[in-house]
C-alpha cells in the first residue's frame, strides 16, 4: 500500500492520527502567514510586537513553525495587522489544497482600511439619500434609473430593471421586490452604482 493510502487509512480509523496530522499542518501554515504578512508589511518583528502589545521574543516564537498558539494571541496579532480571522473546521482535502496552493511570496490579507468589500462608507448626505429614495423605488417594485442601454426586464410578478454594473456585467434582481432592493444596497455600498 502507498504512503498515501496508509496516511488516509490512519486518518480514517485513528483520532489521534488525525490530531497529530491537523496540529502538524496548523502549526507551519498559521506562522508562515504571520511572517508572510509582517514580511509584505516591511515590520520588523520588534515593530509587529509593539503593535500586537506582545514581546519581540513571542513573535519570534509563533513565526517559528511548530510553536502552540492560542486563539487570543491569533486575534491579537490579526488586529495589529488590521485584518480578520477565520478559524473553520474543513475536510482534509481541503486543507490539504489550502496548504499546497500557499505561498509565503504571494500571500497577503488586504487591510481593513483598503478592504473595499467590506465597507466602503457612504460619505455624503446627497449619497446616502440618492442611496434610499433607489433602494424605495426598488423596493415599491416600480423601474429605477438604468445606465444608458439597458432595458427593463421582465420579472416574475413585477418589471424589474437591467442595471449595468462598473465591470461591465447585466445583472438583474432575482425573484421578488426584498431581494431586488437587498441586491441594489449591496452593489451600491460595495463600489457599485
Amino acid at each position: 500500500m502507498s504512503d498515501k493510502f496508509q496516511l488516509i487509512d490512519k486518518l480514517e480509523k485513528n483520532r489521534v492520527s488525525r490530531e497529530s496530522y491537523t496540529r502538524s499542518k496548523v502549526s507551519v501554515s498559521v506562522p508562515s502567514q504571520i511572517r508572510a504578512l509582517r514580511r509584505r508589511r516591511k515590520l520588523t518583528q520588534q515593530e509587529l510586537a509593539q503593535e500586537a502589545d506582545m514581546k519581540q521574543s513571542r513573535i519570534s516564537a509563533i513565526e517559528r513553525p511548530g510553536t502552540q498558539l492560542n486563539i487570543d494571541t491569533l486575534i491579537r496579532v490579526a488586529a495589529a495587522f488590521k485584518v480578520g480571522l477565520i478559524v473553520k473546521f474543513a475536510p482534509f482535502s481541503e486543507m490539504l489544497e489550502w496548504e499546497n496552493g500557499f505561498s509565503q511570496d504571494s500571500f497577503n490579507a488586504v487591510e481593513v482600511e483598503r478592504d473595499w468589500k467590506f465597507g466602503r462608507r457612504v460619505t455624503t448626505k446627497r449619497r446616502r439619500k440618492t442611496l434610499k429614495s433607489r433602494v424605495s423605488l426598488l423596493a415599491d417594485g416600480e423601474s429605477a434609473r438604468t445606465q444608458p442601454g439597458t432595458q427593463p426586464m421582465q420579472m416574475g410578478l413585477f418589471t424589474s430593471p437591467a442595471v449595468q454594473w462598473p465591470n461591465n456585467k447585466t445583472t438583474t434582481p432575482q425573484n421578488d421586490r426584498a431581494s431586488a432592493a437587498n441586491t441594489y444596497v449591496q452593489r451600491s455600498t460595495y463600489g457599485g452604482v
